[in-house]
């Protein structure tokens, strides 16, 4: 019985992985800077085709340039408000996606 919930389990938490067909990424956004845990987010969205960073919302330009400048961030995935990003994104995307 243990066996068979570990089992379903697995099938549960990597079946969607074990798909044919892929699935396009979740597209992510930030919005705002200002605190500490956002450090926490960027590391993880690196390396994973599931998930998009697509923009951060954020007018400090002093986090702005310092997020830029340890991430490494180009200058392009910055918006001034979350319309701009929304309005921006689903131009390129046709799509109205971005979470």
């Amino acid at each position: 019985m243990k066996s068979l919930a570990i089992a379903l389990l697995f099938l549960a938490c990597f079946a969607p992985r074990l798909s044919a067909q892929p699935t396009a990424p979740v597209r992510i956004a930030v919005v705002g800077l200002v605190h500490d845990h956002a450090w926490g987010f960027f590391p993880r969205f690196k390396g994973r085709d599931d998930v998009q960073l697509v923009g951060i919302v954020e007018t400090n330009q002093v986090l702005i340039d310092r997020y830029s400048r340890r991430l490494h961030f180009s200058p392009d995935l910055f918006y001034p408000s979350l319309d701009a990003l929304s309005v921006r994104q689903n131009q390129r995307s046709g799509r109205g996606d971005v979470y």
